[in-house]
């Protein structure tokens, strides 16, 4: 379990006092797929647009989605792992 998820977890239990586990998941996974590209660009001297760098976000479309259903190892997802820990950890 990420941190993000823990605290996308406990925001959304907490605050609209969600207790099952499956509308967690799927209120998190809903939340996580809209980009921060769709905002207008920021502006300096106009105070009804934040100013700000336009997003490199990847597109929503951009991914995959794996199902796990065994306690088997997935080979993709040790893959994305190692590929992961790799790109945030180069020493």
């Amino acid at each position: 379990m990420t941190a993000a998820w823990t605290h996308s977890s406990a925001f959304l239990q907490d605050g609209f006092v969600i207790t099952n586990d499956q509308t967690t998941a799927d209120m998190v996974a809903f939340l996580t797929c809209f980009t921060g590209s769709d905002l207008i660009p920021g502006s300096p001297t106009d105070v009804n647009r934040s100013p700000g760098m336009s997003s490199l976000d990847t597109q929503a479309g951009v991914g995959r989605q794996v199902t796990i259903n065994s306690t088997n190892d997935v080979p993709l997802i040790d893959t994305m792992l190692t590929l992961t820990a790799s790109s945030t950890n180069p020493g």
